[in-house]
């Protein structure tokens, strides 16, 4: 699939699906930007895997070719594997980034994963990147978007400034 000009990637957050973003997805189309509106597998992976898995998945669709800008919406969990991907993983994308737009990222962790993350129907369903949820998680200090700030426009909404 070629793709030409400005791409969007759109990442939906945990429990949810693409579907969560279709209305914003048709929008940035009728307003003439290709999209990709991406499922991932958030119950299997940690963030470092959802976030390869992005980028594995941005290149088999040909996202890449004839692309000259790719920006980011995201909801959520979404959002940390975006700051994963464009934070750890930088050189999987090889072409310029524009904006990112993270819509509540837990970048500082979630107490509510704290609160959650010993007991096993927990551990069950979020799976490998619900321990990567936690506020005392060594990933977080990794992607946090201080890195970002400087060299791509990242707008967080829901999020306590850092």
């Amino acid at each position: 699939m070629k793709r030409i000009g400005d791409s969007v990637v759109l990442l939906h957050g945990t429990g949810r699906t693409p579907r969560s973003l279709r209305g914003l997805e048709i929008r940035l189309q009728r307003a003439g930007f290709q999209t990709l509106n991406l499922a991932y597998p958030w119950r299997r992976l940690d963030i470092v895997g959802l976030a390869n898995y992005v980028a594995d998945a941005l290149d088999a669709e040909g996202i890449f070719n004839g692309c000259n800008r790719l920006h980011f919406v995201t909801h959520s969990m979404g959002g940390l594997v975006a700051a994963c991907l464009l934070g750890r993983l930088r050189t999987r994308i090889p072409v310029e980034v524009g904006r990112v737009v993270m819509l509540g990222p837990p970048l500082r962790g979630s107490e509510v994963a704290d609160a959650l993350s010993g007991f096993s129907p927990y551990r069950w369903l979020y799976g490998p990147a619900g321990l990567d949820l936690t506020t005392s998680s060594d990933l977080l200090e990794g992607i946090r978007p201080d890195y970002a700030l400087e060299h791509f426009p990242i707008t967080l909404t829901g999020s306590q400034s850092f």
